[in-house]
């Protein structure tokens, strides 16, 4: 839903192969009955898109009988989730794998990301899903005097990076030493997501027409110590990356006579 009427949305999913229903809202009376109306809008300096009953970038998880289950309001145009990031959100399962098994000593690794495309403003998930043997455990962040799991990105022009998420710990109680220190053990996922970048100087490396992409590694490593109930073992790092295909934005905007409100 836009602040658009019809025959502007119309051109739009006419050129990007839309399928699904697009819903006009010229007036925004929706909008501003959902409170999402950007006041702030106008100062964005985003050209063609200074309008005062533009609309925050946002989505409703809504059921068949109406009712909204969860929403995801981004405050930003330049900082907002893609539509994978939020399914999987709502669904962790659907996050798709990126590349083979990874191993390291002690465990194994899955990398996974919600999106492999993405524009300049895109919230996009990155994973590891680390599997451990039974019996053995890693430190957990705020293990005092351990070496805690930690998923360090690169940092590059293209992206900017947000809070790594973990599981949640449980606390080991290490009887020799009469201590007790949060661990993970079995399977447990480590997220953390990136915004692809709208500054000037990434933005000139992008090719001009937003059918087409530019190849984007994003690399890490993932930083660990590893436990059985006998030794704990040398700190170890896995190595990782993901690929993603930046594009532009689609910028392009219809005929002014499509821009006109809709009676």
């Amino acid at each position: 839903m836009t602040y658009d009427n019809v025959a502007t949305l119309r051109d739009f999913a006419t050129r990007a192969n839309i399928t699904y229903p697009l819903l006009a809202d010229p007036e925004s009376s929706t909008i501003r009955g959902f409170r999402m109306l950007d006041p702030d809008n106008s100062a964005n300096n985003i050209p063609d898109h200074g309008a005062k009953n533009v609309a925050y970038p946002g989505w409703f998880w809504i059921e068949p009988t109406g009712t909204v289950r969860d929403r995801f309001i981004d405050g930003n145009w330049n900082d907002r989730f893609s539509a994978n990031t939020v399914i999987t959100r709502l669904f962790p399962e659907l996050i798709e794998k990126s590349g083979p098994q990874r191993s390291a000593p002690h465990l194994e690794a899955d990398l996974l990301q919600s999106d492999r495309s993405a524009s300049p403003g895109s919230r996009i998930t990155l994973a590891v899903e680390i599997r451990l043997p039974k019996g053995v455990h890693v430190y957990a962040p705020g293990a005092v005097g351990y070496k805690p799991l930690e998923l360090i990105l690169d940092p590059g022009i293209e992206f900017a990076t947000r809070p790594p998420s973990y599981p949640k710990s449980k606390i080991l109680y290490l009887k020799a030493i009469k201590e007790r220190v949060p661990v993970f053990e079995g399977k447990l996922r480590v997220s953390q997501d990136i915004v692809i970048s709208d500054r000037g100087a990434f933005q000139r490396k992008l090719p001009k027409e937003h059918t087409q992409s530019l190849s984007v590694v994003v690399k890490g490593t993932l930083r660990y110590q590893a436990c059985d109930r006998r030794e704990c073992f040398r700190p170890a790092s896995l190595p990782i990356e993901w690929t993603l295909y930046v594009h532009r934005n689609d910028n392009v905007r219809p005929a002014a006579e499509n821009q006109k409100p809709v009676k």
